[in-house]
């Protein structure tokens, strides 16, 4: 058996998801490697400021970014301002060009920083990087910092520690020409380069011409959600389950009877209260158009959970909070006629209880790459569409109802490829 350091376990990330897929993908490595040490989410972000000799690239950068702001920004108070700001660079360790990342690399583990993030490599011999959601650009959300930093510590831990190096279980988005070459600068290098969707696979190959990566699904596709409903009524009865309702302080809610989950999702990013009243909207259509179901809202990350709240005190109804335990909440959304919701993991708890889906896009192509990769046709509204397209987004939920959108999921198969995410030693 080997020793390995696991790089960005998400058990800390307050999410349903981070959790679900992290503690499988333990499970899975444990019987390959041993994992004798752990950088969670939370200490991934290279925020480290002290100040660096620049180089010429590190001066390259501070000038183009300065004559960007002059260009783009409005009065000359903002140009000077904005132009001015980018002088900070010098006091931050973390790399934003690809031309960058050798000499910084070097500051880094000459600063001994490295050893905050690796500690003792001398009895570690594989170095694997849980990817997640987590590596795309700013092209979509301010999610930089933290691409930024996976990829630097990729490139310390097998140009300047000399490790064997892994980036598994990950979705890969690139929108901007940076981000590319900082791509093409890292992944080569890596010893395994495993996907959980089949769009970043195609993604990475066309953008970037190499072909070192494998395709494989999420780790999360490995769980068991076989709670039976009435013995998660049963959990509720004990006050096991967290449930919030506006109006009863131990609200129940019966999952032996026909319920629709509705849940939030990453490419939310209007403000709390313009979400707030586009789901009550959508809530309340819901319970007229179907009278005969009972409305769940499911928090599964702490910022869903922050508007749901809203939505559940303006419609009065029941909401599945986020300190709820993974394996249940997955049985839960399992056991649901539809999850409607844009969240990656939640779609893929509700798949392995063979629930139906009706999506809203993500902050990335991962909801795309998930029906892709079942072969489902399943509807994906944007966010623009809650509100202004209630009524066909009731329309497909009652479609999933009805008719369904897909006979078989194709769960042992993906069972079969999340488990690749160990086939690194």
């Amino acid at each position: 058996m080997t020793n390995a350091l696991f790089i960005s376990d998400t058990s800390d990330g307050g999410n349903w998801g981070c959790y679900a897929t992290s503690s499988e993908l333990r499970a899975i490595l444990n019987d390959r490697v041993d994992i004798v040490n752990t950088v969670f989410l939370n200490e991934i972000n290279i925020t480290n400021r002290e100040f660096i000799l620049p180089s010429q690239y590190d001066i390259r950068y501070i000038v183009g970014e300065s004559i960007n702001s002059i260009s783009e920004e409005n009065g000359i108070i903002r140009k000077l301002y904005n132009s001015s700001r980018n002088g900070h660079h010098l006091f931050e360790l973390l790399p934003k060009t690809a031309s960058q990342f050798e000499h910084r690399a070097e500051k880094f583990v000459e600063s001994g920083l490295v050893n905050d993030y690796f500690g003792n490599t001398e009895n570690i011999d594989h170095i694997i990087i849980n990817g997640e959601g987590s590596i795309h650009d700013s092209g979509v959300t301010k999610y930089s910092n933290g691409s930024w930093s996976l990829l630097f510590l990729a490139y310390v831990a097998k140009k300047k520690l000399g490790m064997k190096t892994h980036i598994i279980n990950h979705t890969l988005e690139i929108n901007t020409d940076r981000f590319r070459s900082i791509v093409n600068l890292v992944y080569p290098l890596m010893n395994s380069i495993i996907f959980r969707d089949p769009v970043s696979m195609t993604e990475y190959e066309s953008q970037s011409k190499h072909k070192n990566g494998t395709q494989a699904a999420d780790a999360a596709w490995l769980m068991d959600n076989d709670i039976q409903s009435k013995n998660i009524n049963n959990f509720n009865d004990m006050n096991i389950i967290s449930l919030w309702h506006p109006n009863k302080k131990n609200p129940k809610f019966d999952f032996t009877k026909p319920y629709i989950c509705v849940g939030g999702g990453s490419g939310l990013q209007q403000s709390i209260d313009v979400k707030s009243k586009k789901f009550a909207l959508l809530v309340n259509e819901m319970k007229t158009r179907f009278p005969d179901m009972n409305i769940l809202l499911t928090a599964a990350s702490s910022a869903d959970e922050t508007f749901l709240l809203n939505v559940a005190e303006n419609t009065e109804t029941c909401l599945l909070k986020t300190n709820n335990n993974h394996h249940l909440t997955a049985s839960i959304l399992g056991h649901s006629e539809v999850y409607i919701g844009g969240r990656w993991h939640e779609s893929i708890f509700a798949l392995l209880g063979k629930s139906q889906l009706v999506n809203f896009s993500g902050n990335t192509f991962k909801i795309e790459a998930l029906r892709e990769h079942i072969g489902s046709n399943h509807p994906i509204y944007s966010e623009n569409d809650i509100g202004t397209n209630t009524n066909a987004i009731l329309d497909s939920v009652e479609n999933g109802i009805r008719r369904g959108f897909y006979n078989e999921i194709p769960i042992e198969n993906m069972r079969s490829l999340a488990s690749k995410n160990a086939n690194i030693v």
